[in-house]
Order: C-alpha cells, then structure tokens, then sequence
C-alpha cells in the first residue's frame, strides 16, 4: 500500500469530497517536475472514483492509458493499482496477454478497467463510439492530441472523470492550451490543475534530490526540476562546446559500446564509444559516417576489417585490432527490425547477423523516445563547469553534428517534441542517433520506478 499521503498530494486526491471546492470539476490534471508522486496519487484518486461508482453503473468500464500498453501496465497498473487492490484486499484478474483488461471481482460484482496506448494518430479507434465511467491517462503529452479529445467526449456520464498527470512539453501542446489554460476560465472546461516542483514529493530521499538537480541543466532543468513549460529551441546541445573536445587515452577498464545508425541514401552511422563506468563518463572514440554503406562493409568494420570509402581509400575504427570482443554491445533503433521488401522480408538487423554471426549477441535493438533520449546524452554533456561527455578531436563529424543539429524554428502543435526533420538539420542527425541509443541504453535516465510511495 502506498505510504500515507500529505500536502499537496492528499488536496488532490479529496478534490471531489465533501466540502472540497473542486467537487464539481470534470478534470483533474497533475503536471510538473518529474518524480514528484503525480502519478501515485492519481491511482489512487482513480481506484477510488471507480470502486464507488461502478455498481451503479454495472455495464460501464473504466479506462487508464498510458504512451503504450506496456508502459502504462507497467508504470500504473502493476506500479499502484495492483498494490492498492491488494492493500484493501480485493479480489482481482490481469493476464499477461497484451491488451488484457484489470478485471475487479468480489464474488457477486465485476469491475473491468480497460488499459490504452494513446500514443499513436490511430490510438483514438479503441475509444470510438464508447461510454467510460472514469478515465486516466499516464503520460498526458504523450497521448496523441486526437485521442484526449475524444476520451473526453467518451466520459460522459454525471459521475464521469478524466485524469492526467504528465510531465512539461511545449507550450503550444494540447494539455496545456486546450485542459490546463482552462482552469479557471469562466464558461470553459471544467478543470483543476495541481502544479508540482521536485521539493513537492516528501517521500524522495533528500540526496536523490539533489542528485536529480545536479543531473539536469539548461531547458531540461526547467522543465523537469522546476516544471516549467518551456520551448526547447535553438541547438539540441546547445550545453555542448570546445571544452567537451579532448584528446584522450583509452583506458583497458572502460566498457566499449558501438552505435549504430542504419542507412543508404541517407549516411550510415557508426560511433565507437566507452563508458568510464568509476567517473561515470563517457568518451566518442571514432566515427564512420557515409552513405551507400552495405551491411557487409558495416558487418567488417564492427569485426574489426578494412573497407573501401571514396576515392579507393581504406578505412577501419580505432582500436579494431580488438574487434568484435571489445563490445560489451552494440546499440540501433527499432526502425533496425523493420522487415524490409527488397531483402526478401529480412530486417537490416537479420542480414547483418546473418552475415556475420559473432555479431548476434552484441546487436542489441531498442525504441528510444527522442525527448528522453536526448536529455540522457544533454545531461552527460554538461555545461562549462561539469562535463562527463567527451569527443576526441579525430571526430569531425561528431562534433559538426553536435554543433549544428536544431529544434524546429516555426512553433505549431506537439505531441512529443523532435528535432527539426528538414534535410537541412536531418543531415546531422546520424551520429546524433547512434550517440543516444547507446547513452540511453547504458545509462538512461531513471525518470520512473516502481516505489510503492510517492515519486
């Protein structure tokens, strides 16, 4: 069972009980800084709506979402709810099969709350010609803007309920122009919103704290420490300068990781890296970056071969005399298990492994959220006092890319900010990928994690 609630998070989970001001609210919406126990409180907030008033309304679901059904199964039903259910002693039912309902039995009742991804344009199908007694949905600026809309037209009974809790996004996003910039208007939606800083959670060990202040700088402080909804413009690592290029030694006790960015028309990308794991630092080793790479050139450079680039020259990476055992792992995308026509339904992924068979344990295939990921190579990098990112000056390529890769200059509407896709930034956008897939991997971000007390 969650710990005992106080402050700020036990206002919002008595917003509609008795004698509170709020009790006639159709929306409540937590949002703020990161690890702040919105999302605890909500669950219970939820759990609570659902059990009172789903008798009286016996054919009626209620529904939590979440970016996916994974991660909102994750994150809130196994996180909070579950524990809760257990807590109180209720009986309940949830498979393992994806897109399982949480069923709630206590012999004579049954309580189905459906669990939603919303994080897709074609999310808002599963909710289509639907009535919802109570919903929740996790994540909120990850939660296509089509889909809020529609769920909200979807809880229409008096006792109906829509809750989100998220973190900042751009200003322009749906949940902040469209739900919290309502609070408050005369004659507009009906909304309550709770505002969180990081010092808000009680729960959160004063150390963590201060090490989750120190772990974030720029934009993405304001954000995620003082949860502030702000524009991320301008440079993507705009924290990144000269005093991040270094001319260093490798070390045999750092752990060595390979990114790779797959691509034909569009360069390839491959980034040899280590990870001083003692001063939790880590250094770009080398790059290749060229297109028309076939994944038998990229299969010989990762095992430690020579290949032919323009002009009849021979290249191979830093340190290939120890390839491919140097790799504790090598890191793409998703888009790397994407079946493609033209190899008779292989993925790049397949023909590579194929091909190259001392590379299929190392090969190691991720989806990366973009903002997240991100943040996770930002945070290394550091500002003028404090850096755990290095590049050495033999990677040109690298360091153009850090220098000139851009957010999107013309504002309009965001469901999970990226940097601008033009030809002109896209093209320093490969080693930028390759980079975050494998610092996302290796040392992500812990935004989340299942706490059974606010965080």
């Amino acid at each position: 069972m969650l710990s005992p609630f106080v402050g700020k998070h036990l206002k919002m989970i008595h917003t509609f009980s008795e004698g509170s001001p709020y009790i006639g609210k159709k929306l409540v919406v937590a949002h703020g800084s990161v690890r702040t126990g919105k999302t605890a409180a909500l669950s219970i907030l939820f759990l609570d709506r659902v059990l009172r008033y789903s008798l009286k309304y016996p054919n009626v679901n209620s529904i939590v979402a979440g970016f996916s059904y994974t991660s909102v199964k994750k994150n809130v039903v196994m996180a909070f709810i579950v524990p809760e259910l257990e807590a109180r002693g209720l009986q309940y039912t949830l498979t393992n099969q994806s897109g399982s309902s949480l069923i709630i039995k206590d012999g004579k009742h049954r309580i189905e709350i459906e669990i939603h991804g919303s994080g897709l344009v074609n999310s808002v199908g599963s909710i289509q010609g639907r009535t919802y007694l109570i919903g929740f949905v996790d994540e909120g600026t990850l939660a296509h803007p089509t889909y809020l809309k529609q769920l909200e037209l979807r809880l229409s009974l008096p006792e109906s309920k829509l809750l989100i809790s998220t973190n900042p996004d751009n200003p322009d996003h749906y949940v902040k122009t469209g739900i919290i910039d309502a609070a408050g208007v005369e004659g507009g939606k009906k909304v309550v919103a709770y505002h969180f800083i990081l010092d808000d959670n009680p729960y959160l060990d004063a150390g963590v704290k201060e090490d989750m202040k120190v772990s974030f700088s720029g934009m993405f402080y304001d954000r995620y420490i003082r949860g502030l909804w702000i524009a991320l413009e301008g440079r993507v690592f705009g924290n990144f300068g000269d005093v991040n290029i270094v001319d260093f030694t490798t070390n045999p006790g750092w752990e060595y990781y390979a990114g790779l960015d797959f691509g034909w028309n569009d360069p390839c990308a491959i980034i040899l890296m280590a990870y001083d794991r003692l001063n939790n630092t880590w250094y770009i080793i080398d790059e290749f970056i060229q297109s028309y790479t076939s994944t038998a050139s990229m299969g010989k450079l990762l095992t430690g071969g020579i290949v032919k680039v323009a002009n009849n020259k021979e290249r191979t990476l830093t340190m290939s005399e120890l390839m491919p055992n140097l790799f504790r792992g090598i890191y793409a995308g998703h888009e790397a298990s994407a079946r493609r026509q033209e190899s008779g339904g292989l993925s790049n992924r397949n023909i590579l492994q194929n091909e190259y068979p001392e590379l299929k344990r190392l090969i190691k295939i991720g989806f990366h959220y973009v903002d997240i990921s991100i943040q996770a190579v930002y945070n290394y990098i550091g500002n003028e006092n404090h850096q755990r990112l290095f590049v050495h000056p033999r990677c040109k390529s690298v360091i153009r890319d850090f220098n000139n890769y851009k957010y999107p200059e013309k504002k309009g509407e965001f469901y999970g900010e990226a940097p601008d896709d033009s030809h002109t930034n896209h093209k320093y956008s490969h080693s930028m990928d390759a980079i975050r897939y494998v610092v996302d991997s290796v040392t992500p971000i812990i935004i989340r994690q299942n706490a059974k007390v606010g965080w």
